[in-house]
């Protein structure tokens, strides 16, 4: 009986994934690199089903130069979704200097690549978690109600790559210094296990990077200006309290006054410009202000105007939802729950039992039954 090797299978499954992906957001922007990652993974997986199910060998000199391709395109993929200086083809020569020197030592000093793809991977994760050291506002162009997935599944991807450094590491010692007993059992299991969550984590972000918006055209910075000054210096600004407090006034008078908040595409970067500031500002501001990401102080616009619409209207929990701008049930009951400490449903029944407790309008008031850190 002929044995179909799960690594074969796992690259057929990649890549009907990467198809999958690429036809439901057909007419979206799609986020190149990681969708080349998928393809990446399922080429290396299927190198290795022939090599371990078949004994074809011939592709295995492929292995090292492939694997040094995937942290590369997780951080591209990153930087999509984040505000990146450099420019495209510094990126990419830049990304191929690792590829170059994994070819290079295969050449001259082959016991080094395992030691040079885990400092590559190790490196990578770490410099993904910098990126995204301001959490989920790091991503200016991903919209409020997406930004908190795709924050997760890149920190998942991240500690992925250090996973595989570690693994690999695992697998170095065993061939060097043990007797190779698990060597195989750990390159088997946990090589395919890895690239099975890399490919989930990199369908699940490309899905939403595809769902941003065209971004709006850049308000001229006045001179002298928060924008002006980190546009010329490119260097981190330290705002005073007041700043601070009157940016936040600004925000919260444009989403009230525009219901900005009801946009299902606003972001970061919208915001900013509409406010004519830097990201950063709006950022920190409401970081340091009010201890919350943006997302969240956005998310609270979003979620008592819900609440108003809860309490004198018979819409629907999901119409409501949408009204106020949320795309998913998903992020509205979550989003409901944080600040009101109950479901949609559960806080019509509490307004309707006891309206005296329950104002019909919200607008700029702090929600009935939110839980004391949120309100």
């Amino acid at each position: 009986m002929i044995q179909f090797p799960l690594p074969l299978f796992v690259s057929f499954v990649l890549i009907a994934m990467a198809l999958f992906v690429s036809w439901k957001h057909k007419n979206e922007r799609l986020n190149v690199p990681f969708l080349a990652l998928i393809i990446v993974v399922a080429l290396q997986t299927f190198i290795v089903g022939l090599r371990w199910g078949f004994g074809i060998r011939f592709f295995a000199i492929l292995i090292p130069p492939i694997s040094a391709v995937v942290p590369s395109l997780v951080y591209c993929g990153v930087a999509t979704l984040v505000r990146h200086d450099l420019r495209p083809r510094i990126q990419l020569a830049a990304h191929a200097l690792g590829v170059l020197a994994i070819v290079v030592l295969m050449i001259v000093s082959p016991k080094a690549v395992d030691l040079a793809l885990i400092a590559l991977f190790s490196g990578y994760s770490f410099a993904i978690l910098l990126l995204m050291r301001s959490g989920s506002d790091s991503l200016y162009l991903e919209s409020f109600e997406t930004a908190g997935s795709a924050y997760r599944s890149i920190v998942f991807a991240a500690f992925s790559l250090l996973f595989y450094a570690i693994l690999d590491a695992i697998v170095f010692f065993e061939v060097s210094f043990a007797s190779q007993q698990n060597a195989m059992w750990v390159i088997t299991v946990g090589n395919i296990s890895l690239l099975i969550i890399m490919g989930v984590a990199a369908a699940n972000i490309g899905q939403t990077a595809g769902t941003q918006p065209e971004a709006e055209p850049a308000r001229a910075a006045v001179p002298g200006s928060p924008m002006a000054a980190q546009a010329d210096t490119g260097a981190e600004i330290v705002y005073r309290p007041e700043e601070l407090e009157k940016v936040i006034a600004d925000i919260e008078t444009l989403l009230v006054t525009k219901s900005l908040f009801r946009d299902v595409g606003l972001n970061l970067d919208r915001l900013a410009r509409r406010l004519a500031i830097p990201a950063r500002m709006v950022s920190v501001a409401i970081n340091q202000r009010r201890s919350k990401n943006v997302s969240q102080f956005v998310n609270e616009f979003r979620i008592a105007e819900a609440c108003t619409l809860l309490r004198t209207t018979s819409q629907s929990v999901t119409d409501v939802m949408f009204n106020v701008g949320f795309q998913t049930k998903s992020n509205f009951n979550r989003e409901f729950r944080r600040v009101t400490g109950m479901t949609p449903v559960q806080w019509r029944g509490e307004a309707a039992r006891t309206p005296e407790a329950y104002p019909a309008d919200y607008s700029g008031a702090a929600v009935p039954g939110a839980n004391p850190a949120e309100s």
